[in-house]
């Protein structure tokens, strides 16, 4: 969609600018997670035991671990890499992760959060998808969440889910049933 500046009574349109490192959006989103996204940022970088980083760890509102993986343009391993990464953390206890909020937060915060380890999110934040990407994440019954970023000219950065998940505590309904309700 594109994004337009009122100037004395014209529309002008914006242009969409490259980002000229994958480390610039991290870092953007990093220190604005929680206007961003609603969440806690706890790492970056974080060295894993089977190797690899994850690009960013936080927590949400209601305690469940978040990883974040960034890529600067459409990329068809982002989905991949986050999953590998999750898999990963369900290998740890919760302790690590309690411990991880407590370092980052400090232990008055980090003990308000009661830490939902059961339903752990992904978050892939690039600038376009594939509908491979797509169609994987409606398919895998976990919680992952693709965002599509764009950068304008004047400063202006905008985040746009591109699909929607349902609260992990509200039974999915699949398209056929919606449609045969539909139909009754």
């Amino acid at each position: 969609m594109p994004i337009f500046k009122l100037q004395t009574g014209k529309l002008k349109k914006l242009n969409i600018l490259a980002l000229d490192k994958e480390k610039n959006l991290q870092q953007l989103l990093e220190s604005n997670l929680m206007e961003a996204l609603e969440l806690r940022f706890l790492a970056s970088e974080y060295v894993t035991t089977a190797g690899g980083r994850i690009d960013s760890i936080a927590v949400d509102a209601n305690g469940a671990p978040v990883i974040i993986e960034y890529k600067r343009n459409k990329n068809d391993n982002v989905i991949n890499q986050a999953l590998s990464y999750l898999k990963w953390l369900r290998t740890q206890k919760p302790a690590f992760f309690e411990k991880l909020m407590q370092d980052k937060l400090g232990k008055d915060i980090a003990d308000k959060i009661r830490l939902d380890w059961n339903n752990p999110r992904v978050i892939c934040i690039a600038e376009s998808y594939s509908k491979f990407d797509i169609d994987t994440v409606e398919v895998v019954p976990l919680r992952i969440e693709l965002f599509k970023y764009r950068y304008y000219e004047g400063d202006i950065f905008g985040l746009e889910p591109v699909n929607v998940t349902e609260p992990y505590d509200k039974p999915q309904q699949t398209k056929v049933a919606n449609e045969y309700e539909a139909d009754t």
